[in-house]
């Protein structure tokens, strides 16, 4: 009798579990399982499935009919878009602010004033795509800023920002732009950096919205709470972002 209402239990248990599928921007990647894993710790048989990537890659695969029930964008531009295409329940949440750094394997390149992207030894400069990624165009705002399109010859862009990264650390770019949540806790970056003053290129605002498809699962909901919790917006903090709230 135990046995069967144990089974019983269980199968109860399973019908009830629900699987939610988030994106979220490879900036965020680190901060986000982290959250994921604490959030989960005591919800048996309850899944989040993340896709990594670009916030505008990732946008276009969803207006193409790719399934996310919530969007952890880079910025508030992509998040503001899936709510104006009325395919959001709510307006975008600002869940964390990014912060951009120059990286470099050579430490004597970091200049808070930028000249060394112009010296002679700096051969190619790695941002992400600025047509897809928020960091890749608060970069290019930045050089264009202090350059104009004078560098435009040295930049090689990553299709993400972890690709920037890659790009200074094998060497095919002498110096980088890459964000602070990579860098921060991160076991396998080899070089250097310097924090970036926010002041100079627009704000990278982290924004989220739940979609249509999100707003019909209570972990969705859940989840989303979790991040813009106390405890949800510690972990986000320790991965080097500013606070949402």
């Amino acid at each position: 009798m135990k046995k069967t209402i144990l089974v019983t239990l269980l199968l109860l248990g399973s019908l009830s579990a629900e699987t939610i599928h988030v994106f979220s921007a490879t900036a965020t990647r680190l901060a986000m399982e982290d959250v994921k894993k604490e959030f989960l710790k005591n919800r048996n048989g309850d899944s989040i499935e993340f896709t990594i990537g670009s916030s505008g890659r990732s946008y276009a695969q969803f207006k193409n009919g790719m399934q996310f029930d919530l969007f952890f964008s880079a910025d508030r531009y992509y998040a503001e878009a899936i709510y104006n295409d009325k395919e959001a329940s709510n307006p975008p949440i600002t869940y964390a602010n990014g912060v951009l750094t120059l990286y470099s394997l050579e430490k004597s390149l970091l200049k808070n004033d930028f000249s060394s992207l112009k010296n002679e030894k700096v051969k190619k400069i790695a941002i992400a795509n600025p047509r897809v990624s928020p960091y890749g165009k608060a970069s290019l705002e930045l050089i264009k800023k202090n350059f104009q399109d004078s560098l435009e010859s040295k930049l090689v862009l990553g299709e993400n920002v972890a690709q920037a990264a890659h790009f200074v650390d094998s060497g095919a770019a002498e110096i980088g732009f890459v964000p602070f949540a990579l860098l921060k806790n991160s076991t396998t970056a080899q070089g250097s950096y310097i924090l970036i003053d926010a002041k100079l290129h627009e704000p990278l605002e982290h924004c989220f919205v739940i979609t249509k498809s999100g707003e019909k699962k209570d972990l969705a909901k859940e989840f989303a709470e979790f991040v813009m919790s106390a405890r949800g917006q510690e972990i986000i903090q320790k991965y080097g972002f500013g606070s949402g709230i």
